[in-house]
Order: structure tokens, then sequence, then C-alpha cells
């Protein structure tokens, strides 16, 4: 899965992700979700980190939509 925020796509930030609370901590879990080091954190925790501003997913302000890894986004041509 990817996230789709302000037209671009982006990796969510696993535990032990550069910019993760655990980062590079090989024993680190989420203490909301429980998910492990390498995990993906599970929808709606308030660990996971924005991978566009750092801040809390959940209250970062970013619109984030889930889509899957294969989505493609359509470049957008301007007409002068």
């Amino acid at each position: 899965m990817k996230y789709l925020i302000d037209g671009k796509l982006y990796d969510p930030i696993k535990v032990g992700d550069v910019g993760d609370w655990n980062e590079g901590n090989p024993d680190g879990v989420c203490h909301d979700c429980a998910a492990k080091f390498g995990e993906q954190h599970h929808a709606g925790c308030d660990e996971e980190c924005c991978p566009v501003c750092g801040l809390q997913l959940i209250s970062c302000g970013h619109e984030v939509y889930d889509v899957a890894d294969d989505y493609q986004v359509e470049e957008k041509s301007e007409m002068n």
C-alpha cells in the first residue's frame, strides 16, 4: 500500500524506518498498534508519522488516501 498525498505517492513510514519514533531500533514495537520493526502501522495508529511533514499522521492536516502499490498518478498538463 502507498499513500496519495497532495497528488503524489509516498511509502508509509514503517516501524523502525527513518522518521519513525522507533527509528533504527530492531526491537521497536509500536506502543499503539503493536506493529513490530519493519511492519506498517495499523490504520488510525497515533504513532504513525506523515511521510510528507513528519508529524503525527492522524493529526498533521494532510488529506491522506490509501492506494494500491500499482496505483498510477495522472500527470496534469497546463494549457496556456
